[in-house]
């Protein structure tokens, strides 16, 4: 192989690369190279375009829930979302930028917002919010998630 065909070659081969990176950031419903999670893995050596901090807080009946470190985080891939201790701090390093929710956390830890037989309380920054799923990650927001037992009700007999 001559010099000018070794550089072509090398060209093409770095465009199918990008464009194989690219289709793995996209996170298409209808992209048969990622999974069910809608939080891309980070490319590595492609440079972040956003880099926000959340801490989130869960309880349950008054009993504070660790949230675990490494969520989002494996041998194979560094979501998008993650955590490194078990802090509550969500790291949200992203190299497309969109607008993350609660529910893309939740979805990464595994672990539902609504929860069979329990009401759901959620703090945002100290005041009520009804966003849930819905609200949207933003740096250094405080999110408290207050899970209650419903008390089942009596049959009459």
């Amino acid at each position: 192989m001559n010099k000018g065909n070794a550089a072509i070659a090398a060209i093409i081969g770095t465009i199918i690369a990008v464009t194989i990176g690219l289709l793995l950031l996209q996170r298409s419903k209808n992209n048969p190279f990622v999974d069910s999670i809608e939080v891309p893995c980070l490319v590595p050596n492609l440079p972040l375009v956003m880099h926000t901090h959340q801490n989130i807080s869960v309880e349950i009946d008054g009993r504070a829930k660790i949230v675990p470190k490494d969520i989002g985080i494996s041998s194979t891939c560094e979501r998008a979302i993650h955590t490194h201790e078990a802090t509550g701090e969500i790291h949200v390093e992203s190299q497309i930028q969109r607008e993350y929710t609660l529910n893309d956390f939740m979805a990464t830890w595994g672990e539902p917002i609504d929860r069979a037989g329990e009401t759901l309380t959620m703090l945002v920054d100290d005041k009520p919010s009804q966003e849930f799923g819905k609200l949207v990650l933003k740096d250094k927001q405080e999110i408290k998630l207050i899970y209650t037992t419903v008390a089942p009700q009596p049959k009459n007999l």
